[in-house]
């Protein structure tokens, strides 16, 4: 195989994994998340920050990147096909394919209007505290009604 035909190999594989990731969206992103959540066994339900952070996939790529990302949520994204790629040309791709839908999606923008303002910057500081004296406000559990609208025993 001569020179160019590696760098064709090399920039098709590029090109192919930037097309997947661009093909990824936001719910895949939540399920992931919710999957790592549930399998570690904590509540699915978070603060809105945790929830944009946990994701904004240029945010998860990073921490991944630096080895930085939990392990149970890099699994969960490995299970669903949306990790990355172990070659050099899979990991360029996916990181453009990721900057790219993040750009096309308007992604980068949510954090800011998230935390633009004092008030805003208060509302998330205000759950990350709420949850933190009172977890069970992020919590979800099963509640059962009889016809009249009574609480019964789960």
């Amino acid at each position: 195989m001569s020179r160019i035909d590696d760098l064709r190999t090399f920039y098709d594989r590029v090109k192919e994994t930037a097309k997947k990731e661009m093909g990824f969206g936001r719910e895949d992103y939540r399920r992931a998340m919710r999957d790592a959540l549930t399998a570690q066994g904590r509540e699915t339900e978070a603060t809105r920050i945790d929830q944009m952070t946990g994701t904004n996939r240029t945010i998860t790529m990073a921490r991944e990147m630096m080895g930085k990302a939990n392990p149970a949520h890099v699994k969960a994204r490995d299970d669903i096909g949306l990790g990355l790629p172990e070659d050099r040309a899979g990991r360029i791709g996916h990181i453009l394919g990721a900057l790219g839908s993040d750009v096309v999606q308007d992604r980068g923008r949510e954090l800011w209007w998230l935390i633009n303002a004092p008030q805003a910057l208060g509302n998330v500081a205000q759950e990350i505290a709420l949850k933190r004296i009172s977890p069970e406000l992020y919590s979800t559990s099963q509640v059962r009604v009889d016809k009249a609208g009574k609480r019964l025993p789960v």
